[in-house]
């Protein structure tokens, strides 16, 4: 009994729609075990290249031949747009990797936050805190939080599977609720990341002469 009411406050029916949404508190609880694991991920990244330098250089460098140079770009416009496309690709394989009972999901939460927490570390090498904050913080706090909202969702699906082979659930409702959550705020907010890193980060890096 106590568990059809746990479930009940962690899913809500339209019953005019007849559309299932996830609540705030099974969203919330996600997100928060996403927040722990990502900056698990990163504090992991940053050790091992504090530990390896060597290590840590090779990840810079496949970073910045795999990642930056697909996205750097002489127009503005045209660098949030790749940047846009980029992030929107990573975010989605996050959310439906809950597909692969999270698995999926997961792997790509850590490779994210090691590969983030690497380049912190080879960055701090030769770059102050306040350089770097002023590089990363101003379209960060956009970025990392659509990042952590894809897992949760992606997590939320995985558990849909979970209740359906179990009997108690549908993974469809679940996996159609996550995907409004996604457009109507991952996108957006990974949209507003991409123009604060092609616009108004290389102004603000111009600025302090970075």
């Amino acid at each position: 009994m106590s568990d059809d009411r746990d479930r009940r406050k962690d899913t809500e029916i339209d019953m005019m729609t007849q559309k299932t949404y996830i609540s705030k508190r099974k969203l919330g609880a996600y997100v928060l075990f996403s927040c722990v694991m990502f900056l698990f991920f990163i504090a992991t990244g940053y050790v091992t290249a504090q530990t390896d330098p060597a290590a840590g250089d090779q990840v810079y460098t496949m970073f910045q031949e795999m990642v930056v140079a697909g996205v750097i770009s002489d127009s503005a416009a045209i660098m949030a747009l790749q940047i846009f496309i980029n992030n929107v690709q990573i975010c989605a394989l996050i959310f439906l990797g809950g597909a692969t009972f999270g698995l999926l999901t997961v792997f790509l939460l850590m490779t994210n936050g090691v590969v983030i927490g690497v380049l912190i570390e080879v960055l701090l090498r030769d770059m102050s805190k306040t350089a770097l904050m002023v590089g990363l913080l101003p379209h960060g706090i956009f970025e990392i939080p659509a990042v952590l909202v894809s897992a949760a969702l992606g997590m939320i699906v995985a558990r849909g599977l979970f209740e359906e082979f179990a009997g108690r659930g549908n993974a469809l409702d679940s996996a159609k609720a996550a995907g409004r959550l996604f457009v109507m705020y991952v996108v957006p907010f990974i949209f507003i990341a991409a123009c604060v890193e092609a616009f108004i980060t290389p102004l603000m890096m111009g600025m302090m002469q970075i």
